[in-house]
């Protein structure tokens, strides 16, 4: 069998890492952690990766499993994203293809050929072609470089995009002993990421999470006036209005409203699209071929859209209904603002929306421990986007807002927002600082307690205070 642990000195190394970069995509180095992943990855070891949307994950497995011997299978959810990915690879010089229930019977042999013959740098596939044992027993005889499981996070059930499939893909570590495995996700929080790293058998595997920070990124949210939907399309019509001629993404919560959405932004004059899973395959692939050659387009869609769309140019994300997590409205957002160019995410959110969240969760099969899990995502949500007119994301306050949602505990951030009466948060940190009831943020969410001092407490602290030091 073939063995995929190069000895030391065949390692290939990051120079070469850097130098096909450069070749290949064009870029003189790696960003943020790509470097860190891509030197764990070609030494033959394990990582997880979470990076931020637009963070360059795809870049963190196609580099090794170009410079590594043998061919790369990549594990991905979506025929689209399959395919967005291939051909661009093939744009690129990369030689790269897909097995998929897209292909016809005679495309599927040239794959295996091609794959046989050492021809293919990269090979997709979908957890659903996973479970068949005639395609695991066929690649079990291809020499694997690595393995990587794209969208990670569709492998836990805390997750916002659980697939049950991908809980199968624990077993490759025993297929395939020695192949080094990337796990990779724009959003996981702590019990997400424990979650799919002993799904997929992955306990010696290093774990690197980067900052969610997009300075690019304008964040805000707008209470709706009331729950009618007349209002809030006409809202949603007004914003994409003050855009116009800006690549967005709108997002409604059902397929109805996606419709209802699009047809009154067309009626206004904008270029909308309507994309949601009631069009059949070949249509909403027709209707995202559109949306990412034309300049200006609008996608309505519900949550059937998103995942691994690569538009660099989307200037504004809209929620015309929230999110179902706060992991959803940070992957969501993370559409916008790629080309590092500045963008928007916008929220509207009203009372009756949280009703709306918790009605479906509840109509939704799953275990009562992972329904108990998400209704407390939900909730923290809409207490976040209860609390602020715009959001602000820091370099720690993105992984704050999961690690917080991971505890199950109210936690409470008071952020420091520039130029905002910056001496008056201060006076009132030192405050609550010295009653025991606040501290600052040094990295790690751990416990403590605050118990509110009695008038006497305060007396005797305010002395002890005042008296000189011995």
């Amino acid at each position: 069998m073939f063995d995929p642990r190069p000895t030391d000195a065949a390692f290939p190394t990051l120079d070469e890492a850097r130098k096909l970069l450069e070749r290949v995509w064009g870029h003189a180095d790696f960003r943020g952690l790509q470097a860190d992943v891509i030197q764990e990855v070609l030494a033959g070891r394990d990582v997880m990766a979470v990076l931020p949307t637009g963070g360059g994950k795809s870049v963190c497995y196609q580099v090794p499993a170009i410079l590594r011997p043998g061919v790369g299978l990549v594990v991905s959810p979506l025929i689209a994203l399959m395919t967005d990915q291939v051909e661009a690879l093939k744009q690129q010089g990369v030689a790269a293809a897909r097995l998929d229930s897209g292909l016809t019977m005679d495309e599927r042999s040239a794959v295996w050929r091609a794959a046989r013959a050492g021809e293919l740098d990269l090979l997709y596939v979908s957890p659903e072609g996973l479970a068949s044992g005639a395609m695991l027993d066929r690649l079990a005889e291809l020499p694997i470089s690595l393995i990587a499981i794209d969208e990670a996070h569709c492998v836990s059930q805390w997750g916002h995009d659980f697939r049950p499939d991908y809980r199968t893909l624990g077993r490759l570590a025993e297929i395939f002993p020695g192949t080094p495995r990337i796990a990779v996700t724009a959003t996981a929080d702590a019990r997400t990421r424990d979650d799919i790293l002993a799904s997929l058998r992955l306990g010696e595997a290093r774990v690197f999470v980067d900052s969610f920070a997009r300075p690019n990124l304008q964040l805000s949210a707008e209470r709706k006036v009331n729950g009618s939907r007349a209002r809030t399309d006409a809202a949603v019509i007004e914003l994409v209005r003050e855009r116009r001629g800006k690549s967005g993404v709108v997002y409604c919560g059902s397929r109805d409203g996606c419709e209802r959405v699009a047809d009154a932004l067309r009626d206004a004059g904008s270029n909308a699209i309507a994309y949601h899973a009631g069009f059949d395959a070949r249509e909403r692939d027709r209707r995202l071929e559109r949306f990412l050659a034309e300049d200006g387009a609008v996608m309505v869609a519900t949550i059937a859209f998103g995942m691994g769309v690569d538009k660099p140019d989307v200037r504004f994300v809209i929620h015309a209904d929230p999110p179902g997590s706060l992991e959803a409205y940070w992957q969501e957002i993370g559409r916008a603002g790629r080309d590092g160019e500045p963008a928007e995410g916008i929220t509207l959110y009203g009372p009756s929306d949280i009703a709306w969240s918790l009605r479906r969760l509840e109509g939704r099969p799953m275990a009562e421990e992972v329904k108990q899990v998400q209704t407390r995502k939900v909730r923290q949500l809409f207490a976040m986007l209860d609390g602020a007119d715009h959001i602000l994301v820091t370099e720690d306050s993105a992984n704050m807002a999961a690690e917080a949602a991971s505890t199950g505990k109210p936690v409470h951030v008071l952020p420091m927002i520039a130029k905002k009466a910056p001496g008056k948060f201060a006076r009132l940190h030192a405050d609550l600082q010295a009653r025991g009831a606040a501290r600052p943020f040094d990295g790690a969410l751990t416990p403590w307690t605050y118990a509110p001092l009695n008038e006497t407490e305060r007396a005797a602290r305010a002395v002890l205070a005042a008296m000189p030091n011995r």
